[in-house]
């Protein structure tokens, strides 16, 4: 009787913070879709029902945006459901979902301060993700109808699930075979002692792009041949909205010495990310530890765009905790105004700011996301009892 008690409490809890949600980010959804990336991974479901490339020149003209398609070949299989639906429609469900998702990572990555306040935990968690919309990367994820937080989403309910009810690695193969970036996350499952899940996820990768190669062999050729070390591809990579340690690196270095530097550099963020992540789940920081690899991920990729510093959402969570540390707070909230004030785009808006000024400004997202992994504090009391509705299990 008490645990069906118990159940009904939380599901009226995840109803009301829903509903509370909706409230408080409808005006945003009205007024800011855009689906220019959505459209790219329609695009490619489309001409791979009608058997054309993926990567031929003409895909660009063929979507409303005149982007390429730079994602591996299994992108354009899981975009397929997509496809029935109306353009238009597309964009608006795609915000919504994408924003019941980041409502999700929130619930999850401020768990330690929802126990602080449980009467008030919806309304914390409603008003938290009605805030973070307006933050610049997910204002851009919206704006471009992004997938970065639907891939957070599988890594982070993959690696912090008590008991899944699927095999744990399949969410983070899956999100691997769509765009590679959370390809991190099988190693931090390696090194965290889940070499099974590892695997697993490995073998789901594999196993996609295998189905991506039955579908179109030639574009799977292509792709992992010689587009996949094409850097420049996907846009300038020493542009400003290039946040990984690559883009914050690259204006930076001398040519010549460019290649091994930067290698060197991705080789050397990976060791210490990893490292970090493998210490922070130890020491039952599970939050910590799943953040650090997404923001390993972000520095070590050679292109991550604004929108793919998501990732420093949930560190904020990990960061304050239960707000017990008052620098920690201040640090969460110097962070959070950094992320607010869009400050990669401030020297498009004002001129004639000095040169180091420019520099930090327009590298400051993929700098915090620096920041975290080198100094992320880890809590190390117990993890608190994990809430069957809150992540799946």
């Amino acid at each position: 009787m008490e645990a069906r008690i118990a159940r009904d409490r939380a599901r009226v809890f995840t109803i009301r913070g829903g509903v509370l949600l909706a409230l408080l980010a409808a005006p945003l959804l009205i007024l800011h879709v855009g689906s220019a990336d959505l459209d790219v991974y329609r695009h490619g479901a489309s001409v791979l029902l009608h058997g054309q490339s993926l990567y031929a020149p003409s895909f660009a003209t063929g979507n409303r945006g005149h982007l390429p398609f730079t994602y591996p070949p299994f992108a354009s299989i899981a975009a397929l459901p997509l496809l029935p639906l109306p353009e238009g429609l597309t964009a608006v469900l795609w915000a919504t979902a994408t924003i019941l998702m980041l409502f999700w990572c929130v619930r999850v990555s401020f768990q330690r301060l929802l126990d602080r306040e449980p009467s008030r935990a919806d309304w914390i968690v409603a008003i938290l993700t009605a805030a973070f919309l307006v933050t610049r990367p997910v204002y851009d994820h919206l704006a471009d109808g992004q997938v970065d937080i639907f891939l957070m989403t599988l890594c982070l309910a993959d690696t912090l699930a008590a008991r899944p009810r699927w095999p744990r690695g399949l969410l983070v193969g899956l999100a691997t075979a769509i765009k590679l970036v959370p390809g991190i996350f099988i190693p931090y499952l390696w090194v965290t002692g889940r070499r099974k899940a590892a695997a697993f996820a490995a073998a789901v990768f594999v196993a996609c792009e295998a189905i991506a190669a039955f579908a179109d062999l030639g574009d799977s050729h292509r792709y992992w041949t010689h587009l996949l070390f094409d850097t420049e591809r996907p846009g300038r990579t020493a542009g400003y909205k290039n946040q990984s340690l690559r883009g914050i690196l690259l204006r930076v270095l001398a040519p010549q010495g460019r290649p091994i530097l930067l290698a060197a550099a991705a080789a050397v963020i990976v060791v210490l990310g990893l490292s970090r992540a493998r210490r922070a789940t130890s020491s039952g920081d599970a939050v910590a530890g799943a953040t650090l690899a997404g923001l390993t991920g972000v520095l070590a990729s050679p292109v991550s765009w604004i929108h793919a510093t998501v990732w420093i959402i949930p560190a904020l969570g990990a960061l304050v905790g239960g707000l017990h540390n008052r620098v920690r707070n201040i640090v969460a909230v110097v962070i959070a105004a950094v992320l607010f004030a869009s400050l990669p785009y401030l020297p498009n808006l004002v001129h004639g700011l000095p040169r180091a000024a420019v520099v930090l400004l327009q590298r400051s997202f993929g700098l915090i996301c620096l920041l975290l992994v080198v100094s992320l504090p880890v809590l190390r009391a117990p993890p608190p009892r994990a809430d069957p509705n809150v992540a799946p299990i």
